[in-house]
């Protein structure tokens, strides 16, 4: 029975067009890291099921680069909501609900304090993207 749904849901996903199938594996991998999708889908299901679609070495290549373009535009673009609309964010319903000693000590960590996993200010957002 899950043979049967996992076979129609990938030959589904083999009938999109490469251009689109890539498309939406771009929008889904930013908006995981951009705004919070990833909690829905993770981006690394998307990508794993986009992956069985490759049959040569160039679709390969071209999933990877729209990986990767499209998690470097989510973080940047998760930084830059973050930046702009931080403090509204904070002083939301959703802000307050979270505690302000857990903005404190989440602060303390990107700047590298006490609870800081290293002494490098700011050095354990970056390397994270790359690790497993």
């Amino acid at each position: 029975m899950i043979g049967d749904w996992l076979g129609s849901f990938f030959a589904m996903i083999d009938a999109i067009p490469t251009w689109q199938l890539y498309a939406v594996v771009g929008a889904l991998l930013v908006l995981e890291t951009t705004v919070l999708i990833g909690l829905v889908t993770p981006g690394e299901v998307v990508l794993l099921a986009a992956a069985t679609t490759v049959g040569t070495a160039g679709e390969y290549l071209a999933l990877a680069a729209v990986a990767a373009a499209a998690s470097i535009a989510g973080q940047n673009g998760g930084y830059l909501l973050g930046r702009t609309f931080g403090g509204r964010i904070r002083a939301s319903w959703g802000g307050r609900k979270i505690g302000e000693d857990n903005w404190v000590r989440a602060e303390r960590v990107l700047r590298g304090g006490r609870d800081a996993p290293s002494s490098r200010p700011g050095s354990s957002p970056s390397p994270t993207r790359w690790c497993p």
